[in-house]
């Protein structure tokens, strides 16, 4: 089995993370500024099929801007539109949606501990949150 998860967490720091579904193993975590969401996301599933994966999406479903105003609301629409846009328009991948209330509640957020640091660099708060989401993503789905 050749799958991956590509779990992401939007915001103004939009966290990822790449989990091999068949063992569980952690290939690659970083974190994307607003305007390099698309082009991370473009290098990254890129990278992946190169190589010969096939990519599962879980993006954790971003609250909506009705309680948040002004350029905040502005930046993560333009986050949200530019996942759906590489991911779903672009190259055509399935893409699950996750509420926060669902992943964070589980056991493997409750289990299993994320990555302190990543390529010599410590773990964001969204870079974890991302990794947990997607080994609870590909937990589920095994």
């Amino acid at each position: 089995m050749r799958d991956v998860v590509l779990a992401i967490d939007p915001g103004q720091t939009t966290g990822w993370a790449i989990i091999r579904r068949r063992d569980k193993t952690v290939l690659g975590m970083g974190d994307l500024a607003s305007l390099d969401v698309g082009c991370g996301i473009d290098l990254i599933v890129r990278a992946m099929h190169r190589v010969g994966y096939t990519i599962n999406v879980v993006v954790e479903q971003m609250p909506t801007s009705g309680g948040v105003g002004g350029s905040l609301a502005v930046e993560l629409e333009f986050v949200r539109r530019t996942i759906d846009h590489w991911c779903s328009d672009v190259y055509e991948l399935q893409m699950t949606y996750v509420l926060p209330g669902v992943w964070k509640t589980s056991a493997v957020a409750k289990t299993v501990t994320p990555p302190a640091e990543w390529n010599c660099h410590s773990s964001s708060q969204h870079m974890k949150d991302a990794y947990l989401m997607g080994t609870f993503f590909a937990r589920k789905r095994a």
